[in-house]
């Protein structure tokens, strides 16, 4: 089961380092590159910033750092 969707663009650098670590510590996340704001990602990201990760029961997270640190300390919650 996936612990959440990372949504970034393939082409934004700051994007690529939030999915590098997740690849990194082996994460089950699931990577969804966009190339445009697409209805689904709006309606849960109204302030469209990219990257963005939506984890399981709603929660949700912007801005590189927080994903991040985030990643980081997702393997010792499951």
């Amino acid at each position: 089961m996936s612990q959440g969707t990372l949504y970034i663009i393939p082409e934004y650098p700051r994007g690529s380092f939030p999915a590098a670590l997740a690849k990194y510590l082996n994460l089950d996340v699931q990577v969804d590159y966009i190339s445009e704001c697409r209805e689904e990602f709006e309606a849960k990201f109204p302030l469209k910033k990219i990257p963005a990760f939506a984890g399981k029961n709603g929660f949700k997270l912007t801005e590189v750092i927080a994903i991040s640190y985030y990643c980081m300390f997702l393997p010792s919650f499951f």
